[in-house]
């Protein structure tokens, strides 16, 4: 795993995550009325789907639960577990490491960006315009995600966009391919409900998850953390190994092949 610097990883991704944020933000560039209407004309088109049957509204009510957002997430460890199991004794340590460092890195920066970063009131799309087909009380008492008083960036989102980039850098193109998918599905459920913005997700969530890799991946934070952990849950493999606690195989657990 690279520990060293990549300078054209840093310039290409924080310049391009500057023009997202200056493109929306900044009054002068004359690019944010064009952001607008792209808000409205999506929340108009999905979030009037709505009003085409009760099944239909069934189904996105149920996507838009907790629920189904820890399945979500279970999902994405799911995905991470086969390529660690895949890695034998001999890989398992650094890719453990690979996953307890995607799941720290992505709760800070969760953290990080909707407490401190982008720390302003904006009203989610199902406050604002109309007409607004909800789906509160679909489910009964349980609850359902289709308005946001605070909605820039989109913590669903960027979670989901930060797995997916982590993964692919992590594990390769085929888990990153699988992880993709299952994100690319996971991105309507908000909008479609009225809860998000279009532009939650391809300003917010896309400009936050390309300075987190870039600070991540272009740097050696994620490099030098992952080899640094992995020795220490190397080490401790090797030893349980030979106190018979763990099967003989991790007596070679994070020793090279």
């Amino acid at each position: 795993m690279n520990t060293g610097w990549r300078p054209l990883t840093l310039f290409i991704q924080l310049g391009f995550a500057a023009l997202l944020l200056l493109s929306w933000f900044g009054p002068l560039t004359g690019v944010r009325p064009y952001w607008d209407v792209l808000d409205t004309a999506v929340y108009l088109q999905l979030n009037g789907t709505l009003a085409s049957g009760e099944t239909w509204r069934l189904f996105w009510a149920v996507a838009n639960t907790r629920i189904v957002d820890g399945v979500s997430a279970l999902l994405f460890a799911a995905i991470f577990c086969v390529y660690v199991i895949r890695g034998g004794w001999v890989d398992m340590p650094a890719r453990i490491a690979q996953g307890v460092f995607l799941a720290v890195f992505t709760v800070f920066i969760l953290n990080l960006s909707s407490n401190w970063i982008f720390d302003f009131e904006r009203l989610s799309p199902s406050l604002v315009l109309t007409p607004f087909y909800g789906l509160a009380g679909t489910l009964g008492d349980i609850k359902v995600k289709d308005v946001s008083g605070n909605s820039f960036p989109g913590d669903h989102g960027t979670a989901v966009v930060l797995f997916t980039v982590f993964i692919a850098a992590f594990c390769g193109r085929s888990y990153g391919f699988a992880a993709g998918v299952l994100a690319f599905s996971l991105i309507w459920p908000r909008m479609i409900s009225g809860a998000h913005w279009i532009t939650d997700l391809l300003v917010g969530s896309a400009s936050i998850a390309l300075v987190a890799s870039a600070l991540a991946l272009g740097t050696p934070i994620a490099g030098r953390s992952v080899c640094q952990l992995a020795c220490v849950l190397g080490g401790v493999s090797r030893w349980l190994a030979a106190k018979g606690l763990l099967p003989a195989g991790a007596a070679y657990a994070g020793l090279p092949r």
